[in-house]
């Protein structure tokens, strides 16, 4: 096996259980190929572990729970094991929530989404995308799918120079898919729909939100599918409005509406931004407000803009709470770190002269979960706050 050597004393980070190497860390390259195995070797000789390899990338190894000598048909299975056995542990009455949630579950770069009898596929590191055959027929064997979808049309691809591409790899189009999720069902669309089709992250946090709903008038900034929306509304909403700037999510939250029953909700497809200064300007208000937008900082070299978002997303929210009104607001970029995130609405709330109470504070849910040691997969935060 080709061995990737640290300089000195670039071994800390890795020996407390972070899992990437730097490209900056690397005192010498193995002869290797993109995706192929290597041993990751401190400065003085001593083996951290085995590591998928990428020579041109930021991140030049990214490490596996053990040493392994080839990323095989019966490593998968054996990874891909303890990730269902984790989720039916998570939720046994379910067969819907995110699989394999990438390094989180040693399998650095791989992102499989359960759909009852469908899976979809990502792959966004040239190791995993290599192994895909070995990964779609593991996965066949362990859950005898009907279909498997590959939906390798994420940007992040483009850090390995990754084509981006999308189809069944197993079985056939048998067009949008019925899920339920706490209680509530939609019509998802795997070939199309934003990532891998739902957002399985937030499942927890919807049902948070729902607990502040009843009675009030709420509104749900970039809704989706609307599924907060639905939550609000099946929690005692008096009345509910959804706005995403996408035309054909608005219409699919419509679709969604009708599919569960739900008269109260209005889907509008607006900006949420120009949707929040409008309301604001013509002195409407409302009880509850979620603001669970896209991430505002896809690197670092967005941070600073994507700050100043955030920021005043908040603030307009704020401007737009009654009262003793609540905001229930999300930041998914994992660049935006948690005490930042904080600082940024505490900093809307001096702008927009309200004073908060902090009375909960998420993250994802646990099918997504959390490696202490690398703060990459501490992603999502989720604040709910009052205004007094």
């Amino acid at each position: 096996m080709q061995q990737l050597i640290l300089k000195a004393k670039e071994d800390r980070r890795v020996r407390q259980g972070h899992l990437w190497v730097f490209s900056n860390e690397v005192q010498q390259h193995p002869q290797a190929q993109a995706g192929d195995v290597v041993e990751v070797l401190t400065h003085g000789g001593e083996s951290l572990g085995s590591a998928l390899y990428h020579p041109h990338s930021l991140i030049s190894a990214r490490l596996l729970l053990s040493d392994v000598e080839d990323v095989d048909e019966v490593f998968f299975h054996e990874r891909l094991s303890a990730a269902a056995q984790l989720r039916r542990r998570l939720f046994p009455n379910e067969t819907c929530y995110r699989l394999v949630h990438g390094e989180s579950d040693w399998l650095p770069g791989l992102l499989v989404d359960r759909f009852n009898e469908y899976l979809v596929i990502q792959t966004i590191t040239t190791g995993m995308d290599r192994r895909l055959p070995l990964i779609a027929n593991s996965l066949k064997q362990l859950f005898q799918p009907r279909g498997i979808i590959e939906r390798n049309d994420s940007t992040l691809r483009a850090y390995e120079e990754l084509p981006q591409r999308s189809g069944y790899l197993f079985g056939d189009d048998t067009g949008p898919v019925v899920i339920e999720e706490n209680g509530l069902r939609y019509r998802i669309d795997l070939l199309h729909g934003q990532k891998t089709g739902f957002f399985f992250d937030q499942k927890l946090n919807r049902q948070a939100a729902a607990r502040y709903a009843p009675g009030t008038r709420a509104l749900d900034c970039f809704c989706n599918l609307g599924s907060f929306s639905f939550h609000l509304a099946r929690g005692g909403a008096a009345e509910v409005t959804g706005v995403d700037v996408s035309e054909t999510a608005v219409e699919k939250a419509r679709e969604n509406a009708v599919l569960n029953d739900i008269p109260n909700v209005t889907f509008v497809a607006e900006d949420a931004f120009l949707f929040l200064e409008e309301k604001v300007k013509n002195g409407q208000r409302f009880d509850l407000i979620v603001l669970d937008p896209p991430s505002f900082a896809r690197n670092r070299k967005t941070v600073g803009p994507a700050k100043k978002g955030y920021r005043r997303l908040n603030e307009l929210a704020l401007r737009a709470l009654t009262e003793g009104g609540i905001l229930v607001t999300a930041s998914c970029s994992f660049h935006i770190f948690e005490d930042v995130f904080h600082d940024l609405i505490n900093e809307a709330a001096v702008r927009a002269d309200r004073r908060l109470q902090l009375l909960e504070w998420h993250h994802q849910a646990p099918d997504h979960p959390i490696l202490p040691a690398m703060p990459e997969t501490r992603y999502l935060k989720l604040g709910i706050f009052q205004v007094i």
